[in-house]
């Protein structure tokens, strides 16, 4: 009966989806992401190596950066969180911004460490759950002094569960086929048991993003309130979802780029304005909070330059996007005083 109930399923998936079970879109499946036992469902591989991309991924599950492991080093420590914007899709590791902002700042001789935590598809559950569960076995919350937040996946997954969307939905199932149940990419019997179980594609195309920006606020103000009594002299920077188009200043040059046209009439620019913005303000609004909690609207320096070349595509960075970033970060880390008194700039000769 078992292999019937298989044999009639394989067809009716078959029927509706064009194509066996077997056959799985391997579009989104990286060798560089590994499942988890735990909440986040899965994380970098650690020791991995892509030649192709130039990405290597050090011991500890991170993007490597020019980093130097000493004990003077570490007990300086700025963590970039989030996803594969701090991660850097698409380009080398020596493009990345926190590979940036590590080469910078020790240029400059500061003994900081920076670590890249950033991983594709995050959202900021995840990030944060990253940071706690992985850094801090080889960082004690004490030595870090910066934390960074970039992470927009919420909006995306916001955008396709809707109204089923909740702060704990990854991207494990539907984008990098990681699924609850054994044997789901062979066998049509566990495919629908997974696809009961899991959270279904929303379709409420009303509902209200103040939901979504409630909840992260709620979410991420537990999470620096934790970490703070972890660490009180930890301080947080929260970047804001920063796509390719010019935003808040010369809004005119939009169509002067070359890539507008592609997005304008996409789900990209119709839908997710809005929620960018709703986000934003959040972030902003949390920063305004805390006296250790610093939002940096990055985007107001970027739309006073040439947003061109500093975009690989919607929203991730190219390698002159990642230094430019990097550069404003250390100048506001500087103008507000925010790296340890102790660090000294180098003495030239």
């Amino acid at each position: 009966m078992l292999s019937i109930g298989e044999l009639v399923l394989q067809v009716a998936y078959r029927i509706q989806n064009n194509r066996w079970v077997w056959d799985t879109d391997q579009t989104f499946q990286f060798e560089y992401i590994i499942p988890t036992e735990d909440s986040r469902r899965y994380t970098l591989r650690p020791f991995f190596y892509d030649k192709v991309q130039n990405m290597p991924i050090n011991q500890w599950g991170e993007r490597i950066t020019p980093q130097n492991e000493s004990p003077e080093y570490q007990r300086n420590s700025i963590v970039c969180i989030g996803d594969s914007v701090p991660f850097g899709f698409g380009v080398s590791h020596w493009e990345t911004y926190p590979f940036f902002l590590a080469n910078i700042l020790q240029s400059r001789g500061f003994p900081i460490y920076v670590i890249n935590s950033g991983v594709p598809s995050y959202n900021v559950r995840q990030s944060f759950e990253k940071l706690k569960r992985e850094v801090f076995l080889h960082v004690p919350p004490e030595n870090i002094k910066i934390i960074i937040l970039q992470a927009a996946n919420d909006i995306s997954l916001w955008s396709y569960y809707r109204e089923n969307w909740n702060e704990d939905v990854t991207w494990a199932d539907v984008r990098f086929n990681l699924h609850k149940f054994p044997l789901v990419d062979r066998s049509a019997i566990f495919n629908y048991i997974n696809q009961v179980f899991s959270p279904q594609r929303g379709r409420d195309m009303e509902i209200d993003p103040q939901i979504l920006s409630t909840r992260l606020y709620t979410l991420i103000t537990a999470e620096i309130e934790e970490i703070h009594r972890l660490s009180p002299e930890t301080k947080f920077m929260l970047l804001p979802i920063n796509p390719f188009y010019y935003q808040l200043e010369n809004t005119i040059k939009n169509q002067e780029l070359s890539r507008f046209e592609r997005y304008s009439s996409d789900f990209y620019m119709v839908f997710t304005n809005n929620l960018n913005q709703v986000f934003n303000e959040m972030l902003k609004s949390i920063s305004d909070q805390y006296d250790y909690v610093y939002f940096i609207d990055i985007r107001k320096s970027m739309d006073r330059t040439d947003r061109e070349e500093f975009f690989k595509d919607y929203i991730h960075l190219s390698g002159k996007g990642a230094q430019f970033q990097a550069e404003e970060i250390i100048d506001f880390l500087l103008k507000n005083q925010l790296i340890p008194p102790s660090v000294k700039p180098a003495l030239q000769p």
